[in-house]
């Protein structure tokens, strides 16, 4: 069984003094979350025996990320997460899946906020600096649901929900779409990455209609890629 520790050892090697870009100095406070194992929640996403594997890190406007092989950590200043929190507090089957959320403090006495999500496989990869379709997934299947219409569905669905809280996504590129696999034939389409979002003080249509504009045009350019 994975020990909370052995985590944030694992973690200080991988990005190291990187933390420092939203005043973590050691990542041991993570240790808050747990003091002994990993919840039973999280062990359904981080398995016994499995060796965790960093993917990816970087570093957004208050937004730390932290992506593993099967779950991702975001780690956020206080004021982005409580910009934010509208939107993480959304329930949909078509937004990324917040496991838990954690609040912390730093060295600096600054709170933080943690919060475990999901993995997400994005439609569109980056392979030999070329944007490409994800093939991980069946392609053929994804063109099929573009046909039916269940792409836009399932992102309009999402961008709705967004709006109606006077939100918006702001970058709604395929590669911030993904999918997830719920059988051989069965997929769902998820929004995910919500840095750049900003509430609507204004109310501003024009606004809501770029987000739509942006998928639109994002989508048109990424299905014609071989």
């Amino acid at each position: 069984m994975i020990h909370f520790k052995q985590l944030i050892v694992q973690i200080e090697e991988w990005v190291g003094p990187n933390l420092d870009v939203l005043g973590l100095y050691n990542l041991k406070k993570l240790q808050q979350i747990s003091k002994t194992l990993l919840n039973k929640t999280l062990q359904k996403y981080i398995p016994q025996l499995q060796n965790l594997e960093l993917e990816l890190f970087k570093e957004d406007t208050g937004i730390l990320v932290l992506v593993f092989n099967n779950i991702v950590f975001k780690i956020y200043t206080s004021d982005k997460y409580k910009s934010l929190i509208p939107i993480l507090d959304l329930k949909s089957s078509n937004i990324e899946k917040i496991i838990e959320k954690i609040k912390l403090k730093n060295t600096n006495n600054k709170t933080l906020y943690v919060t475990i999500v999901e993995k997400i496989i994005p439609m569109i990869i980056c392979r030999d600096n070329k944007l490409e379709l994800n093939t991980e997934l069946c392609r053929d299947k994804i063109y099929e649901d573009n046909k039916m219409g269940k792409i836009d569905d399932s992102i309009f669905s999402v961008l709705q929900k967004i709006h109606e809280i006077q939100f918006s996504h702001g970058d709604t590129r395929l590669d911030n779409i993904g999918i997830k696999k719920i059988d051989d034939m069965e997929y769902e389409y998820i929004l995910f990455d919500f840095g750049a979002s900003l509430f609507n003080n204004d109310n501003n249509s024009e606004k809501y209609k770029n987000d739509y504009d942006t998928y639109n045009r994002s989508k048109s350019l990424y299905l014609q890629l071989e």
